[in-house]
């Protein structure tokens, strides 16, 4: 292998894979080494050969099964993958695309089996979704009806792939606030800051090319890039932020072509990255040229968060700044935005947009600006801020009370979750199918890790839930802690079939 010079190292080890498979050397139904003991024999780390082993899955010449390891297959035949239980997809998988079945092929991110009915007295703390019992719908009324007299016809026409100037001036003055001078035209308005997510990888990202995200990171971000057939390198979180030490190590070994980053109250551990640890992530992405993409969901301040934007301390417009409404406002309006220094780039991307769904709902883009003119939007916002301040205090009280010893937790920088680390035998998915048994969801760690390697870890998420079902809740898996902690775990009843929805 050639450590200074060529395609990162987990291509070489694939490369050499499928010339010897090509070759006859490793004739097809040859079980690969263990990760652990190639890395080993050749000298880098195992995540490098964990990456070339995805990489020969992704393409199509390798299968890998729990318990059974990965196995060649014939190297100019890629595989026709056999569909999961459950699945209920009616036509064979080999009419998809490679990165689709990436998508099928992976390990769900909710099991069926953890959306069972929780019925009536059910607390959800699986999902990071507003409280729509928060939402401001007769304020918001008023701003549609506002808009729709003032412009009429015009908001129900096509509009501007880039988005409603009026509201791409209020979101440049926002950010102006924040220390990025980005004017009007920076800003490309998006359905949700999902596709945003989608756009930057769309333009940037080639099959096999590296990402490095946090680990854990967003849930939603890992399905993502492996229907782009890129593949994910987790580099841990600290109470600092992102290991920029590790982080360094990867972008000489795998020379990513970005990195994704949610530097403000973490989903899913809630740590806000400090001021001089984001000032050292962004110098370093600029020694390596490589670009971030600054994913700030809860960059609005609702709960006091003061720490500068990535994008505010970025001289050489590497910085890719995600927003969006949904947190803040409704989900179902579908507005985010990004915010793109690079002109090249914000032209790529704006060329992807309109090629995608040409615009976002300019009904929908004017009434959140007038929203926004009149006020509201600020206010609405310091009315969250108090009531997840209070949720959260009651949230960590509940813990410091009802959680047995041994049981971990990271005290998040306010915003709307809470991470749990359990003790050593002890599994997230366990204990998330014996809370939906007791009338409680979690969110089992797995999923936010590209590995999938935190099954020692939960998430909480208080954001619609209220301060009494937080108490409950937190009292029910208190319980079951304990008692299998005790070694009493109740014995496991049978799954009810249900619907698969993702954790966000």
């Amino acid at each position: 292998m050639n450590r200074r010079e060529g395609p990162p190292l987990y291509l070489q080890i694939r490369d050499a894979i499928l010339d010897g498979v090509r070759s006859g050397r490793i004739p097809p139904g040859t079980r690969l080494p263990p990760t652990r003991d190639l890395a080993k024999r050749i000298g880098v780390n195992r995540t490098t050969v964990c990456s070339a082993y995805e990489s020969l899955q992704s393409g199509g010449f390798a299968v890998s099964r729990v318990g059974r390891g990965t196995t060649i297959l014939r190297a100019d035949s890629p595989a026709r993958a056999r569909p999961r239980a459950g699945r209920r997809l009616g036509i064979e998988e080999s009419r998809f695309s490679l990165g689709v079945r990436g998508l099928l092929e992976a390990t769900p991110l909710a099991a069926p089996d953890l959306e069972m009915d929780l019925g009536t007295s059910g607390i959800d703390f699986s999902r990071l979704l507003p409280d729509e019992r928060l939402f401001p719908v007769l304020p918001f009324r008023r701003a549609v009806q506002t808009v729709l007299a003032r412009e009429g016809r015009d908001l129900l026409q096509y509009g501007p792939p880039r988005g409603h100037l009026p509201l791409r001036e209020i979101l440049a003055a926002r950010l102006q606030r924040q220390g990025v001078a980005a004017p009007a035209e920076r800003i490309l308005v998006v359905s949700g800051a999902q596709q945003g997510i989608d756009l930057v990888f769309r333009v940037l990202l080639d099959p096999d090319d590296v990402v490095a995200v946090e680990a854990p990171t967003y849930s939603q971000v890992l399905p993502l890039l492996r229907f782009h057939r890129a593949r994910a390198v987790g580099i841990p979180m600290t109470s600092e932020g992102m290991d920029l030490g590790v982080l360094e190590r990867v972008l000489a070994e795998y020379a990513p072509k970005l990195v994704y980053t949610m530097p403000t109250r973490q989903n899913p551990t809630g740590v806000t990255t400090r001021s001089p640890h984001r000032h050292r992530l962004v110098a370093l992405a600029g020694q390596h040229g490589v670009p971030i993409l600054e994913d700030g969901f809860e960059e609005d301040g609702a709960d006091g968060n003061h720490s500068p934007l990535l994008a505010s301390l970025d001289p050489g417009g590497l910085v890719i700044l995600s927003g969006t409404f949904s947190k803040g406002l409704f989900p179902g309006l579908r507005i985010g935005w990004l915010c793109l220094a690079d002109p090249e780039i914000l032209d790529a991307v704006a060329a992807a947009k309109s090629c995608s769904d040409y615009h976002t709902s300019l009904l929908a883009q004017a009434a959140v600006a007038e929203f926004c003119r009149e006020g509201r939007y600020d206010a609405h916002l310091r009315r969250l801020g108090r009531i997840f301040r209070r949720r959260l205090r009651v949230a960590l009280r509940a813990l410091r009370s009802e959680f047995p010893r041994g049981v971990r937790w990271t005290p998040p920088d306010g915003g709307h979750c809470l991470w749990v680390e359990l003790p050593e035998g002890l599994s997230g998915d366990d204990l998330g199918r014996e809370a939906a048994r007791q009338g409680v969801r979690i969110a089992p760690g797995r999923a936010f890790f590209p590995d999938e390697s935190g099954d020692r870890f939960f998430r909480i998420s208080i954001s619609r839930v209220d301060e009494k079902e937080i108490r409950e809740g937190v009292a029910r898996i208190g319980r079951l802690l304990a008692k299998m902690i005790a070694g009493r775990r109740p014995a496991a009843a049978p799954a009810k079939p249900g619907e698969s929805i993702p954790y966000i």
